[in-house]
């Protein structure tokens, strides 16, 4: 199994949900692979939190873009940030969504 990242370094990776415990293990993980991160998340300051912790870590840095991914035009928004920093190569689509079917 090779465990190198190597075709992914400088490639821009969005990682939803990349506040919790997964996504922030992804996050981590592209990082010291010399990925771009953007992680989104739907609250401000866990998204910021989060942001400057990962870049703390890896001396790298991450950007934080807050955005509901169940909500197209809030993606719509992200992706206009995500771009900033380069074309997105990959998305690791890390949220859960929860719908009730009892409406």
């Amino acid at each position: 199994m090779n465990k190198e990242f190597s075709d992914i370094k400088d490639k821009v990776c969005v990682v939803t949900g990349g506040c919790g415990v997964f996504g922030n293990i992804f996050s981590s993980s592209l990082l010291k692979a010399g990925a771009k991160v953007a992680i989104i998340d739907y609250k401000k300051g866990r998204c910021e939190d989060c942001a400057q912790n990962l870049a703390k870590k890896s001396g790298e840095p991450v950007l934080c873009v807050v955005a509901n991914v169940l909500d197209r035009v809030s993606l719509i928004e992200a992706r206009k940030e995500i771009i900033r920093i380069g074309n997105k190569n990959l998305i690791k689509w890390n949220s859960i969504f929860y719908q009730n079917v009892h409406r």
